[in-house]
C-alpha cells in the first residue's frame, strides 16, 4: 500500500476508529515493554559467568570475590555498573572498571588499577601510594622508594609536594623504580637516590617521559659506571657527574650529594 492510499483510508476512518487504532498501538508498546522487562531481568539470562581481569596485588583476592558476588545478582541484557563500583570502593587500588557481557550468561569485568609507585614514611608508619597519590593501605611496601611526609593525610590523599613526587615516580619504569632508595625535594628541584648507584637530579616534575627516557638510557651505559650524580634536568643535554666538590642540599630528610658539570657520556 502506498502513502497516499494509507492516507486515504486514514481519512475514512472515523474518530472511534481512530482511537481503537491508537489505543491498540499503545496497548502493543506496553505489553511489549512489559515482556522486554520481564525477559532482561529472567533467569534465562542470569550472569553465571563472571570473568575478572586486570587485579592484582595483596588485594586481588577479595576484589575478585566482591565482583563475582555483585555480578551475579544481575543479568548480561541489565547491568548496574554502579553497584559493581560501590562492591569494589573499599579497595583504594581501584581505579576504575570497564564492563561487558557475552550473550546469555557471562560478565567480564577489566579492572583498571593504581600500582603503588613510593612508600610513605611518617613516623613509624609506612604505607604504599599510587602516582596520583592515592594512598594504597595495606598493599606491600618492599622494594618500594621512599618518600618521607609529615601525618599521613586522613582523607587518604596526598596534596601539594608529596604529591608531586609520587606523580614523578610514576612516569618511572616498574623496573627502574625497583632501583630506587628515595626521592625528595631539593632547592634545585626534585632529586632521587638509588640503592646503588648515583644520584638523579630530576629538577622540575615536568616532561615527565623525556627526562626518564634520558635517565633510562644514561644508567643503562657503561661509561656511567661510577657517577656521583645523573643530571636530566634538560633531558636534550643529560650528564653525569663525577667529580666530588662536597655541595650539600639536604633539606632535613635528604642525603648530601656532591656535584659538577661533564660532558655527556655516550652509552
Amino acid at each position: 500500500m502506498t502513502a497516499g492510499h494509507a492516507g486515504r483510508l486514514v481519512r475514512t476512518l472515523t474518530p472511534a476508529q481512530r482511537a481503537a487504532i491508537v489505543a491498540g498501538a499503545v496497548a502493543l508498546a506496553v505489553v511489549g515493554w512489559l515482556a522486554w522487562g520481564l525477559f532482561r531481568d529472567s533467569a534465562l539470562v542470569q550472569v553465571r559467568h563472571v570473568k575478572v581481569e586486570g587485579v592484582s596485588g595483596r588485594d586481588a583476592a577479595q576484589i575478585r570475590k566482591a565482583l563475582e558476588e555483585s555480578g551475579r545478582g544481575m543479568t548480561t541484557l541489565h547491568l548496574r555498573t554502579d553497584e559493581l563500583r560501590r562492591s569494589v570502593s573499599p579497595y583504594a587500588s581501584v581505579r576504575s572498571l570497564s564492563v561487558s557481557t557475552s550473550f546469555p550468561s557471562t560478565l567480564r569485568v577489566t579492572v583498571d588499577q593504581r600500582d603503588a609507585v613510593a612508600v610513605l614514611v611518617s613516623g613509624k608508619r609506612r604505607l604504599a601510594v599510587a602516582a596520583d597519590g592515592t594512598v594504597l593501605a595495606g598493599e606491600a611496601t618492599d622494594k618500594l622508594p621512599a618518600l618521607p611526609v609529615g601525618p599521613v593525610p586522613t582523607d587518604g590523599r596526598l596534596t601539594g609536594k608529596a604529591r608531586t613526587l609520587a606523580m614523578v615516580l610514576g612516569g618511572a619504569a616498574p623496573g627502574v623504580r625497583a632501583l630506587f632508595d628515595r626521592i625528595w625535594q631539593a632547592p634545585d628541584g626534585v632529586r632521587i637516590a638509588l640503592l646503588t648507584g648515583p644520584v638523579i637530579r630530576f629538577g622540575s616534575p615536568d616532561r615527565l617521559r623525556a627526562k626518564w627516557a634520558a635517565a633510562t638510557r644514561l644508567l643503562a651505559a657503561r661509561a656511567t659506571v661510577g657517577a656521583k650524580t645523573i643530571d636530566v634536568r634538560l633531558p636534550e643535554r643529560p650528564a653525569a657527574q663525577f667529580t666530588d666538590p662536597a655541595e650539600t642540599t639536604d633539606l632535613g630528610s635528604a642525603p648530601t650529594t656532591t656535584t659538577t658539570e661533564a660532558t655527556n657520556p655516550q652509552p
